[in-house]
């Protein structure tokens, strides 16, 4: 579990265990209840025992927080889905804390950002949405709920941003090479088939092997499409256009990407080949929270770390971006107490 610094405690209360919060998740039970949980028509309430030392967590029993444990256990959904649906859970959470218990807040929204925070912090747009939801605690629940409400459309919009973006990136009768099965190199594609034809070759993207399933639903589409493997990608670059790949998470300097992606691009780079990475603005983070992404998707053997040097430009819903105007957003972002490990 990641260990932040400033805590939101309630006085008298004892730090949870992450035993204690699989324990509410899969029984319903908080082992540090004191108080009776009274159930209406529609949200639940609380009252207090008056013992000493309650720790009150009523709304571990919220549908609101049952949505913000699914978010949490989300292993397969792409980084901007579950980042989006992290910031409607949030919404819907601190719009019963505003509504139902007030006197919960802030730690009913601190909790489920902890439960973010250690399950999903390898996925840029959720830590980017739990530092802003941090630095905004202390403006109240309905603060809360317009930062998330804001951030979730931003995201569920970005994604066809970056199409129209990059789709003048593709002329007619080029060859484009796409490693991974982004969902924003997706919508690139897709952009620009409606306005010139050309070939995409997929490479397998091993181990996950995303680019054979992103082959499959190329050519259900109607893509001409080629699969080709890793290895042998490097040798086809001096044949293609340019070539496209997704990001987990930009920072100041350097992008997390698919594995492969770092000898990929050295290679496109000796080439000449154009290579374009696709990201929504909300996957720049600054170097603090970039650090924390990087090292946990390294942990995982599925990513790996590239200088943005090798990229001819970032594609995203705010238009192209250099390298340098990566580092300007991304100095630009305050990095909350509680994310500074």
């Amino acid at each position: 579990m990641l260990h932040r610094g400033t805590r939101h405690d309630v006085p008298g209360a004892t730090r949870e265990t992450e035993n204690d919060h699989r324990n509410t998740v899969s029984t319903g039970f908080d082992p540090h209840q004191t108080g009776r949980i009274e159930r209406g028509s529609q949200e639940p309430k609380a009252t207090v025992d008056g013992s000493e030392g309650g720790y009150m967590t009523e709304w571990r029993d919220w549908a609101a927080w049952r949505r913000v444990t699914a978010v949490s256990l989300d292993t397969v959904s792409s980084a901007a889905s579950v980042g989006a649906e992290a910031a409607e859970a949030i919404e819907q959470l601190a719009r019963s804390v505003s509504t139902y218990a007030p006197e919960s807040y802030p730690e009913a929204i601190v909790d489920a950002l902890d439960l973010l925070i250690d399950r999903q912090a390898v996925r840029a747009p959720v830590l980017a949405l739990c530092n802003e939801l941090y630095l905004t605690l202390g403006e109240g629940a309905d603060r809360v709920v317009e930062v998330a409400g804001e951030f979730a459309d931003r995201l569920a919009s970005s994604t066809a941003k970056i199409g129209s973006v990059g789709a003048h990136l593709i002329d007619e009768g080029v060859t484009v090479l796409v490693h991974g099965a982004s969902s924003s190199v997706r919508s690139v594609l897709d952009a620009a088939r409606e306005r010139s034809s050309f070939q995409v070759c997929c490479t397998e993207a091993m181990p996950g092997g995303e680019g054979v399933e992103m082959a499959a639903e190329l050519t259900v589409a109607g893509f001409d499409v080629e699969v080709v493997d890793d290895r042998s990608a490097v040798e086809l670059l001096p044949g293609v256009d340019m070539v496209l790949s997704g990001a987990d998470a930009i920072g100041p300097d350097a992008a997390v990407s698919k594995a492969g992606i770092r000898r990929l691009a050295i290679a496109a780079d000796l080439a000449g080949v154009a290579l374009y990475l696709t990201a929504g603005r909300d996957k720049v983070l600054p170097s603090g929270l970039f650090r924390i992404t990087a090292q946990l998707g390294g942990r995982q053997a599925l990513s790996e770390i590239v200088p943005l040097e090798h990229f001819t430009a970032i594609v995203s819903d705010v238009g192209l971006l250099t390298a340098a105007e990566i580092a300007e957003l991304a100095a630009e972002r305050t990095v909350a107490e509680e994310l500074k490990f």
